[in-house]
């Protein structure tokens, strides 16, 4: 199976250190270059970044140029550029999955047929190829961040 990914499911999981699933749930994992630009920048040190480069390193992640340029800038008007180029790149290699998660790149996606899976998604998927014991406890412990107050008197 090939996907193609936007910046936020590569960012998320490796911020709770799960970028690992990816290679174990697909074959191949496209990036095009403009989500390449937004989580490489060479003027910052996070770790979380690190284990990106790492992942392109080894080959599993790869950056993948789009060739209908002109299609992404359509889509521009509306969407980030990593967003337009990673529903334009999974449009041209026939992609099985879009790893998105922001809302109006979802929606354009969806519109256009391309199947989507965000961060939730993908925790799902890995706990339900028995990769992870539960997503839960990585989403609301680690990658969440946490309240600065109560909202409900259950959480007083």
């Amino acid at each position: 199976m090939r996907a193609v990914s936007n910046a936020g499911p590569l960012i998320h999981l490796a911020r709770i250190n799960h970028l690992h699933l990816l290679p174990a749930l697909f074959d191949e994992v496209l990036i095009p270059v403009a989500v390449w630009q937004e989580v490489s920048p060479d003027d910052i040190d996070v770790p979380d970044l690190a284990a990106l480069r790492q992942a392109v390193d080894a080959g599993w992640l790869r950056v993948h140029a789009v060739s209908a340029t002109s299609g992404a800038a359509r889509l521009q008007a509306d969407l980030d550029p990593g967003e337009s180029e990673a529903i334009m790149l999974a449009r041209e290699v026939t992609a099985d999955a879009l790893l998105m998660g922001e809302r109006r790149g979802r929606t354009h996606a969806q519109r256009e047929g391309l199947p989507v899976l965000g961060t939730i998604g993908l925790l799902r998927l890995g706990r339900d190829r028995g990769l992870i014991p539960a997503a839960a406890p990585l989403l609301l412990d680690q990658l969440l961040p946490p309240r600065a107050f109560p909202s409900t008197p259950l959480e007083r």
